[in-house]
């Protein structure tokens, strides 16, 4: 499957799978996603129109970061909080202390997509990653 758009000044193309694709809204205006087969048989298209694109505005996080690769959780500046990985589902699947302000956990986990939760004190950060 291939997914494209038909204006990259609207639209520009994040990430993609078979059954899913993330595109970043760049500007007001019209455009069409289209997914299509290996042949180029376009197999489904949606318009969306971007009315407003204040909704890609960053978020100061306080330099709070998470990445994960290799069974490998990293984080950054959230020493002093309890946090905790939930799956798409809701299950629990990791709770932990984390003591420095760079941190490696190894944390096994099968693909899809999970948030970890940071809490420390009445500050609350969530944090979404993907598993491939």
């Amino acid at each position: 499957m291939r997914w494209s758009v038909s204006d990259a000044n609207v639209l520009s193309l994040i990430s993609s799978s078979d059954l899913s694709v993330t595109f970043w809204a760049l500007t007001q205006g019209k455009a069409d996603i289209y997914a299509e087969s290996e042949d180029g048989r376009v197999l489904t298209s949606h318009a969306v129109i971007v009315s407003n694109d204040m909704g890609n505005e960053e978020i100061n996080t306080g330099g709070r970061t998470i990445s994960y690769q290799d069974g490998a959780l990293h984080l950054r500046n959230l020493e002093g909080s309890h946090g905790y990985v939930t799956d798409i589902a809701g299950r629990v699947r990791e709770v932990f202390e984390v003591t420095s302000s760079e941190e490696i956990r190894t944390v096994y986990l099968p693909a899809g997509v999970y948030m970890l939760t940071s809490v420390r004190g009445n500050e609350k950060s969530v944090f979404k990653f993907a598993v491939r």
